[in-house]
């Protein structure tokens, strides 16, 4: 009886921490980072926090080719190797707004783990910065930052991304092109 339990246990353990349910380290890193560099008036309420991974998405991927006949989410999913998603209330103490902004150690973390920064617009209220990183010259994980005065999302995909993007201007064309598909 104590083998099964074991054995229970075991397998319990291993499909959770396959199906990507568990954020990853580098992820609670971005959140405690941006968290901790907030101004003693600000503070975060999480809305939500999902970690998707091979298992997951396998089965949403199912769901999905379930509901849709033209199989067309099934062709950008199937690329798709784990998301992670944080969206969070920026809640201040006093009548003003903060102003918000990606501390620099966020930055540095994610260039640790090898991420260039694309994308870095900051405008009154709004800062935003999108990340890629590249292997075998593809690219293959994205992180996106959207620091708003009243919210924080944090997005990370990794997968084939190069094939989604691929697919996605064949499928629609290239933003600004006169015949582009919506």
């Amino acid at each position: 009886m104590r083998y099964k339990i074991f054995l229970l246990t075991m397998i319990s353990a291993l499909f959770i921490s396959s199906s990507g349910c568990i954020p990853t380290r580098d992820f609670e890193f971005i959140e405690d980072a941006i968290r901790s560099d907030l101004h003693s008036d600000i503070h975060l309420k999480t809305n939500f926090k999902f970690s998707f991974g091979p298992v997951s998405i396998s089965t949403i991927r199912l769901f999905v080719d379930l509901a849709d006949a033209d199989n067309e989410a099934e062709m950008y999913l199937k690329e798709i190797k784990r998301v992670q998603i944080g969206v969070y209330e920026v809640r201040h103490n006093r009548f003003g707004k903060g102003r918000v902004r990606i501390p620099l150690k966020v930055r540095d973390k994610l260039e640790e783990m090898d991420y260039e920064l694309f994308i870095n617009a900051r405008e009154r209220g709004e800062h935003v910065n999108l990340y890629f990183k590249e292997l075998n010259r593809y690219f293959s994980s994205l992180y996106i930052i959207v620091f708003e005065d009243d919210e924080l999302v944090i997005l990370e995909v990794r997968g084939n991304l190069e094939n989604m993007i691929e697919k996605a201007i064949q499928e629609h064309g290239v933003p600004g092109d006169p015949k582009m598909k919506i």
